[in-house]
């Protein structure tokens, strides 16, 4: 009964550049393509997916021309293939990588991509803080005192192609743990919004986070690491308790990724899970409140709640649960609840058409009853 009353059913057109969003994460298949808006028609890129096109085709759509800023948390295909594509007819100030050339085909590809369109590349400094339009954000991996050894290059490692997409079944990978780590704060109207970007860190690396950098973890949305694999810290997810957790997925990818303890890991305590393989690409929105929900927008889904974990045998998605979520989002202001304006305040979530998007808003249970 109570999903009777949180659910409205209403159209809403594709995602544009007239939509309002903070955090893009596309969907380009198996690996990582995301956009933070720091103007009109102006983002930074974080990753740029394993397809030229799929990364042009989703600039385009979002209506970006300009890129200050292109940061490659490190050089796995998936993450660096798609540069050609970002570069097409748009301005793009500066690369930064991260802090090793691993693996070297996949650096020295970057490098000839950037020179032959005559952009900087440079490296993350550990611990590195810089601001960007109302963007602000701390590197919170690579640290300068877990230093990271450079590859042995291999002969012929700077001819070819790129990088490898993954390093196959066996996880720990070096180009994997040498992802940059981004502590961001999105400044809005009503207060600071909070994205954990993860790359493709796995347990080591997270247990030292979760060591010296515990302080910087929780977030209001966290882009889950790794594409979902199973080699995840609990305890780090819990640490960082999102509101939304994204996982840039391809579907069949020959990985199994997600793994369906990670979807469930991801939003145990009640987060909200996006998937761009089943959902499509999702926009974060800026809250309208300092207590607000979290505006999201997907392209074909609505993301679960996670309810069970899943049992060894368990495939597929996870289940979902109510569209509404029993926590209240951290804040940095006091209590008070605010009108969305032009969708009313009694809704959690909107679900429309498959062929429509789904316009999806966390707010906590207890406010949303006070209103109906």
């Amino acid at each position: 009964m109570l999903g009777a009353w949180l659910l409205w059913w209403r159209g809403n057109p594709a995602p544009t550049a007239a939509a309002p969003w903070v955090f893009a994460v596309c969907d380009v298949g198996q690996g990582d393509a995301l956009f933070l808006a720091t103007g009109a028609g102006e983002a930074v890129a974080v990753d740029t997916g394993p397809d030229p096109a799929k990364e042009d085709a989703c600039a385009t759509r979002l209506g970006i021309t300009k890129v200050p800023l292109v940061i490659l948390t490190h050089f796995h295909a998936d993450h660096i293939d798609g540069l050609p594509g970002l570069l097409r007819g748009r301005s793009v100030g500066a690369i930064e990588t991260t802090t090793v050339d691993d693996p070297p085909a996949g650096a020295a590809q970057v490098q000839r991509i950037a020179a032959a369109a005559g952009i900087p590349v440079g490296r993350v400094a550990p611990d590195e803080q810089r601001t960007l339009g109302p963007l602000s954000w701390r590197v919170l991996w690579p640290q300068a005192e877990h230093p990271l050894a450079q590859p042995m290059r291999m002969r012929g490692a700077d001819g070819g192609g790129g990088g490898m997409a993954e390093d196959g079944p066996g996880e720990n990978s070096g180009p994997n743990n040498s992802s940059i780590v981004m502590a961001l704060t999105v400044r809005t109207d009503h207060g600071p919004l909070r994205i954990l970007l993860t790359g493709d860190i796995e347990t080591p690396v997270q247990q030292i986070l979760l060591a010296d950098r515990a302080p910087y973890l929780p977030a209001d949305v966290l882009k889950v690491p790794h594409h979902g694999s199973a080699n995840q810290d609990p305890a780090f997810l819990e640490a960082v308790h999102p509101s939304v957790s994204v996982i840039s997925v391809g579907a069949g990818n020959p990985y199994g990724h997600p793994s369906p303890r990670t979807v469930y890991l991801a939003g145990d305590d009640g987060a909200r899970v996006l998937r761009t393989d089943l959902d499509g690409m999702v926009l974060i929105g800026a809250p309208d409140g300092p207590n607000a929900p979290i505006p999201v927008r997907a392209d074909k889904g609505e993301g679960v709640v996670p309810t069970a974990e899943p049992t060894p045998s368990g495939l597929g998605r996870t289940q979902g649960g109510s569209h509404s979520h029993s926590r209240h989002r951290r804040t940095h202001g006091g209590e008070g609840g605010s009108r969305d304006e032009g969708l009313g305040v009694s809704h959690a979530f909107l679900t429309i058409r498959a062929s429509d998007v789904h316009f999806g808003h966390v707010r906590p249970l207890a406010r949303l009853m006070s209103y109906l």
